[in-house]
């Protein structure tokens, strides 16, 4: 049948390719030379495909002269006017389906523009009075839904269009060509890149646009924010949303609209082209009862670089013809002024990206044809259920929803140099060529100078230099500071062009790893403090020998970790601060113990003895020993125990470190960081009687040489031993129980009211048999 009628004429004609192809739903290109032939016809479609089903579709176009026609295959069977679905670009085009006064129910006769148009059955010689009549012959009928992704024939010629065995055919023909509408094609992936705002603003191509991006999830603020998307077969209802001119279709020289993208897309209030298509970007971690900011596209108003949609050609999806339909877009949005966002972006933000094509497994779209004649193209309905969601047109009967997602955070504009101290100084190393370094938020693309100025030494310098930004956020500066003595200050300023952008103190010190070497200068090698009391006394000197303000760690800890104290210091340059544990308590047993104090690389060792407080008694284990020790329990004078008050050692509060300071979250509590380091330095006072004698002192000791002779301490002959004065001592030498012998136990320190040992001072005590005294 596709051969029966040839041309005959001297009219010539062709098409420029042999076969166009695009997405279904998408735009293609038609190149039709009809010059030869005036008019000339072309018949879109009613053939049949291989398998001898009908293509389902069929129109009718008077051509004259050359032309590119682009076809919109989203429109094609809809109410939809000639100029939307067969734009040209000069010559005119006719449909006989898509006429603005007339559509397939129109007699012939009254046709505008087709006044020598016959339809004949190829067999009776019969004509046919509208194409709708012509359509019935070849089993076409009114369309359903947008055209399916097949195959559909193209002739160009003239003379009678005629069905001849169940074909369309015309009298004279000039050539053929073939449409073939692919499946639309989805890339399950969104591209999240960042850019400069001068860099991307008014950009009118993808490689204006992308050429100076970063691919990246991390947006500072201030900067452009693009997301790019990839997806067939949107981009006929793009360009009818977009109402273009056919040299312009979706905006403005490669922009997209982005009111025709918001027509596009889906939304929590309703759709308005019903294309199952949609698009959202949402925080994703807002704070309790906090609604999340989200993408508006509604709220953009006006000619505005804040928010651009530039389109461009294949990316992922290939293989889907090589028309004027782009496939990938890329949403361009300002972080600072967020103007497509019903909130603002604030650092610390974070946000996910969906988009996708809404599906209904065992379901497909379908046009509302009820009200008669053509359909409204985006007047969509469930070809089963009414009450089923609009779908997207191309979405198989075994497909539901598809998506692409990605996510993205805002961060603040941020620039951190490595070396630096708490107080913000810079440190850098003298030198003939030294580099400041650092970690930045600012896009790799931004032009910093850096600027600086030192007055010191022989001659005051101003040197400027450039400041490199790398891609993986960190950057450097160079800078020649040989001349610089070390010690000094050097001002840096940073610029961003002609503006400041941020200003900088710089300390020049011999090794910026190490600027402020803490040190301790002095600390008591051995202590005694009563049990119970605080460590007041042991205070160490922490020197600072650098050219800064030098804040470290100050530890102390005792008999591995029963007392500890950490807190922070600060010591000026070239000073010594003396600090004191005071808000540590000695709650440990009497007995000696190693303590340590450290600051930075720096620790000094000593030994810390705890003597017994008024109010300590012996544990358990000692108390059930009695038979083998000395009887405590009555009489203790006859045990020429004595005690001394407190405030007879003479103990000194010693005076406050000037130079010291404590970061202000040290308090009181063991471990915390205090608003001042407290130093005490502890005087070494003695009292008058240290040789343990009780001359008239009470402790019943008659004539003070410490034997208590007759002094009603129970010893009868003086002799310290208690013979037979039932103070229960035997006789020197005598066991208080021959079956159990006394163990002689060394004693570890001499026995008197205070006695100095090695160092150690030991106030008011005795160590006899295993027992404090």
């Amino acid at each position: 049948g596709d051969d029966a009628v040839r041309d005959t004429t001297d009219a010539t004609g062709s098409f420029g390719d042999a076969e166009y192809v695009t997405s279904a739903g998408d735009l293609v290109e038609v190149d039709v030379s009809a010059g030869g032939s005036d008019p000339a016809y072309v018949v879109v479609g009613g053939d049949r495909l291989s398998d001898g089903s009908p293509t389902g579709f069929l129109d009718v176009l008077r051509v004259t002269g050359d032309t590119t026609i682009t076809v919109n295959t989203r429109l094609l069977g809809t109410n939809a006017s000639t100029d939307a679905v067969y734009a040209s670009d000069g010559a005119s085009v006719s449909s006989y389906a898509h006429g603005a006064e007339h559509g397939p129910e129109t007699p012939v006769e009254d046709l505008d523009g087709f006044d020598d148009l016959t339809l004949v059955d190829g067999e009776t010689g019969a004509a046919y009075g509208n194409l709708s009549a012509l359509r019935s012959a070849v089993d076409v009928g009114s369309n359903p839904a947008p055209l399916a992704p097949q195959r559909y024939r193209l002739l160009l010629g003239s003379g009678n269009v005629t069905a001849h065995d169940g074909t369309i055919q015309l009298e004279h023909r000039l050539d053929r060509a073939d449409l073939r509408l692919t499946p639309p094609a989805f890339r399950e992936r969104v591209d999240v890149y960042t850019d400069l705002a001068d860099d991307v603003d008014g950009a009118g191509s993808v490689d204006d646009l992308l050429g100076p991006a970063r691919e990246r999830d991390a947006i500072t603020r201030g900067d452009r924010l693009i997301l790019g998307f990839e997806a067939t077969g949107i981009w006929g209802a793009l360009a009818r949303a977009a109402d273009g001119d056919p040299d312009d279709r979706f905006g403005s020289s490669g922009n997209l609209s982005t009111a025709a993208l918001n027509d596009l897309l889906t939304s929590d209030d309703g759709e308005i082209l019903g294309e199952g298509v949609s698009l959202t970007i949402r925080q994703t971690n807002t704070g309790m009862n906090e609604p999340p900011t989200e993408l508006d596209l509604s709220a953009v108003t006006g000619d505005t670089d804040a928010v651009q949609a530039v389109y461009g050609p294949p990316e992922d999806l290939t293989g889907h013809g090589d028309g004027p339909t782009p496939s990938a877009f890329y949403l361009v949005l300002d972080t600072d002024a967020a103007a497509a966002f019903d909130g603002t972006l604030d650092p610390g933000d974070e946000y996910a990206v969906t988009f996708g094509l809404d599906g209904v497994e065992g379901d497909r779209y379908r046009f509302d044809r009820s009200g008669g004649g053509p359909a409204d193209p985006f007047a969509a309905a469930s070809a089963t259920d009414p009450d089923v969601d609009e779908q997207f047109p191309y979405r198989a009967l075994d497909e539901g929803d598809v998506s692409a997602t990605a996510s993205f955070s805002i961060r603040a504009p941020d620039l951190s140099f490595d070396d630096v101290t708490d107080d913000g100084v810079v440190l850098v190393e003298n030198g003939t060529t030294v580099t400041l370094s650092g970690e930045t938020t600012l896009h790799p693309e931004t032009e910093l100078t850096a600027e600086f100025v030192a007055d010191a030494g022989d001659t005051p310098t101003v040197e400027t230099r450039s400041v490199e930004i790398s891609e993986n956020d960190t950057f450097s500066i160079r800078a020649v500071l040989s001349d610089v003595p070390v010690g000094s200050s050097v001002s840096l300023e940073l610029y961003e062009g002609t503006s400041l952008y941020d200003t900088r103190s710089l300390v020049v010190v011999e090794d910026p790893n190490d600027p402020t070497p803490l040190a301790i200068d002095d600390a008591p090698g051995n202590l005694t403090i009563i049990q119970g009391d605080s460590l007041e006394r042991l205070s160490v000197d922490v020197r600072n020998d650098g050219h800064v303000d030098g804040v470290e760690r100050l530890s102390l800890d005792v008999a591995d970790g029963a007392l500890t104290d950490d807190r922070r210091i600060r010591v000026k340059p070239d000073r010594t601060s003396t600090v004191a544990f005071s808000r540590v308590t000695a709650d440990l047993e009497p007995g000696e113990y190693a303590y340590s104090v450290g600051v930075g690389d720096d620790e000094t060792n000593g030994t810390l003895v705890v003597a017994p407080g008024p109010d300590w008694e012996p544990d358990e284990e000692e108390a059930d020993g009695e038979d083998n020790v000395i009887d405590d329990s009555e009489d203790d004078a006859a045990n020429g125990e004595t005690e001394d008050d407190a405030d007879s050692e003479g103990v000194d509060d010693g005076e406050t470190g000037a130079d010291s300071e404590v970061d202000a979250n040290d308090s009181a509590a063991v471990g915390e960081e205090g608003d001042a380091s407290t130093g005490v330095e502890g005087d070494d006072d003695t009292t008058a009687d240290e040789d343990g004698s009780d001359a008239d002192g009470d402790g019943n000791d008659a004539d003070g040489d410490g034997n208590d002779a007759d002094g009603d301490g129970n010893d009868a002959d003086g002799d310290g031993n208690d013979a037979d004065g039932d103070g229960n001592d035997v006789e020197e030498g005598a066991d208080d129980d021959p079956s159990e012998p006394r163990t002689a136990i060394p004693l570890p320190l001499g026995i008197g009211t205070r006695e100095a040992v090695s160092g150690t001072l030991l106030v008011g005590t005795m160590y006899i048999a295993d027992h404090w005294l």
